[in-house]
């Protein structure tokens, strides 16, 4: 069942400017799966969805964002509560040929609100050392990579937008981003989600378990940034 009120008519929707308003859906279903169709129909460039705290059985059970996130082939912003202006952005970025549009999508969305930007990338653990002495190489080889890596992705960011660039490793890349989110005191954290297995929309994807497990607002990048975006 589907309900469409004409945005035209004298009736205002919450703060929404009228003129700001397209229309207005009302969906009966399963709810990820009915803003994931409705996305698609109205072909939107971005789904925006709250989210609150959860628990651990209520992300293992896969909240309605996180599923919104792994299922939905449109950008997804999760939102938590209002920090007052946007200020910074932590942008998550992995080695992927996709690490290059969610650079290019967090500069355009930077230029438009003034914020300032942080690249990031998670390290993964490197593999056990045979020897204690042999511990520290690897980690120190994969952070030096990594910081090349993000200064090659830095160039083409204009630099007044740019605040800097680190690396950090960490259990998880999911737990790491959540973790640079919070030292950054980042508004928004900016991560991207690209063509995925079957599994990883059962088992969850990094994006979604960010998307979880932050306290803060979360961007989902799937696709390059459209002009309509605006």
């Amino acid at each position: 069942m589907r309900h469409e009120a004409d945005p035209g008519g004298s009736r205002s929707f919450g703060v929404v400017p009228p003129s700001r308003l397209d229309r207005l859906y009302a969906r009966l279903g399963t709810a990820w799966q009915e803003l994931s169709e409705a996305a698609l129909h109205a072909d939107s460039d971005l789904v925006v969805i709250g989210a609150g705290r959860h628990g651990p059985l209520r992300r293992a059970i896969g909240t309605t964002a996180a599923k919104v996130v792994n299922h939905c082939d449109r950008s997804v912003l999760v939102v938590r509560e209002w920090r007052g202006p946007l200020a910074r952005f932590l942008v998550a970025l992995d080695e992927s040929e996709h690490g290059v549009i969610v650079r290019d999508y967090a500069v355009e969305l930077a230029r438009r609100t003034r914020v300032k930007l942080r690249l990031f990338r998670a390290i993964g653990q490197p593999a056990r050392p045979d020897t204690p002495r042999q511990e520290a190489a690897p980690r120190d080889a994969l952070r030096r990579a990594a910081h090349e890596a993000l200064h090659e992705l830095s160039r083409l960011v204009p630099p007044e937008l740019l605040e800097d660039v680190t690396a950090a490793n960490g259990a998880t890349a999911w737990s790491s981003i959540c973790t640079a989110a919070r030292e950054f005191d980042a508004d928004v954290s900016i991560v991207g989600a690209h063509a995925h297995r079957l599994t990883d929309g059962l088992l969850g994807t990094t994006a979604a378990r960010v998307a979880d497990h932050a306290d803060r607002s979360v961007l989902v990048v799937k696709h390059p940034w459209r002009e309509s975006s605006a």
